[in-house]
């Protein structure tokens, strides 16, 4: 009897243990229109965030389908960014993405940003960092979720 109770509990701690998104069955993010929130640190994405750090944005399909491949698009504020993505495991992404100042604007700056990522159908975590060398050392954390609110 204590050895079936045992690996009843044995057998539930492991399902439990191997319920992350890493173990799930991968989906593409629907395309349409999200509500994402933005957390301290992501203004350094740049200007465009609503009000409390939230925007709407329109999620084509072909940004759908590539998501968790390059789920943190950068405006072209910097001309040199390499990326490098480590392999999707389930509904689990992550990645990081340098950039650099151009040497002719005589700016001394490299942004480089780690993440990782959780995608549904209907939406996405992202937790991540950013860091620089140059002018300033660090940006800190960000987060941001989106939540699929309908079509575009």
């Amino acid at each position: 009897m204590f050895m079936r109770s045992f690996l009843s509990i044995s057998t539930i701690f492991l399902a439990v243990g191997c319920s992350g998104p890493e173990s799930e069955p991968p989906v593409d993010l629907q395309p349409g229109r999200y509500e994402v929130t933005m957390s301290a640190g992501a203004a350094a994405f740049g200007p465009g965030t609503g009000k409390n750090g939230q925007s709407s944005i329109c999620i084509m399909s072909d940004q759908a389908k590539d998501f968790a491949s390059n789920p943190l698009p950068l405006k072209d504020v910097f001309p040199a960014c390499k990326t490098k993505m480590a392999d999707r495991k389930g509904n689990a992404f992550s990645g990081t993405r340098e950039c650099s100042a151009a040497p002719e604007s005589g700016i001394a700056l490299t942004l480089t940003l780690n993440w990782k990522g959780r995608i549904r159908a209907d939406g996405f975590e992202i937790d991540g960092d950013i860091n620089s060398t140059g002018a300033v050392n660090r940006f800190g954390q960000f987060q941001l979720t989106g939540k699929r609110t309908g079509d575009c």
